[in-house]
């Protein structure tokens, strides 16, 4: 996560799912996975949505929070008033491979207390020690009534393979079997001609589901369907052949 992106739709649509998934009895932590600096690329620049009040149905007390936030950085981020009680933040920014294991250590030591930890790297779930959350990550959250949240940017290719694939792979990587991935797409305007729309998807895959979690996530992806250009499914993790 960098500085740049902050308060961009992408954060709108991650913060207000958990919040729906947290609700008041749930722990939040929030793994950053910090990059400092500015990585030169334009992402981060989609701040349309905030003119477009069908967007605020979604969570309004968000929404107007996200619309005043009086800088875009994490720091601002964490002090606005939204998080779930309780929230605990890890901002310490990813170091060298050489030491990355120390760093993921403390960042499990900040997050002990959670029960709902999101892991927010710049490029989702694989191997790359700065970019991505590994899958030694996740089996280093894995704790007994907790569940992680990971995010994942999907090629445009067939999704239905692409969540499968991811499926397996958090199985045999991690040895969860409990969960599911919420596919959430909005069409955005185009920054050099507003008139037309490119898709934008992200994903969230929950590990260590329940059922109280897949239900309020259901009624989540319903609430993002409604509105206009946007949509929402969830696809569960298949159960093992015998």
């Amino acid at each position: 996560m960098r500085d740049q992106y902050s308060g961009d739709l992408s954060d709108y649509i991650k913060f207000a799912l958990l919040r729906a998934l947290a609700c008041e009895d749930r722990t939040l932590g929030m793994a950053w996975y910090y990059i400092p600096g500015h990585d030169g690329r334009n992402d981060g620049h989609h701040l349309e949505w905030r003119k477009d009040l069908a967007w605020r149905a979604l969570d309004p007390e968000l929404f107007d929070a996200l619309c005043n936030l009086p800088e875009r950085s994490i720091a601002a981020l964490e002090r606005l008033k939204i998080w779930p009680k309780g929230t605990v933040f890890h901002r310490e920014p990813v170091p060298s491979r050489l030491l990355r294991v120390q760093w993921a250590a403390q960042m499990r030591e900040t997050m002990a207390n959670g029960n709902l930890i999101f892991l927010d790297p710049d490029n989702g779930l694989g191997a790359h020690p700065k970019k991505h959350a590994t899958f030694a990550d996740v089996r280093g959250f894995r704790a007994p009534s907790r569940s992680l949240v990971s995010i994942k940017f999907p090629a445009m290719e067939n999704y239905e393979s692409q969540v499968q694939k991811l499926h397996e792979r958090l199985k045999a990587e991690t040895g969860t079997i409990l969960g599911f991935t919420l596919l959430t797409n909005v069409a955005v305007s185009r920054a050099d001609d507003p008139r037309y729309f490119v898709q934008r998807s992200r994903w969230f895959s929950v590990i260590d589901s329940d059922a109280t979690l897949l239900d309020r996530a259901s009624r989540y992806a319903a609430a993002l369907s409604s509105i206009p250009r946007a949509k929402a499914r969830i696809i569960k993790f298949e159960p093992d052949q015998q």
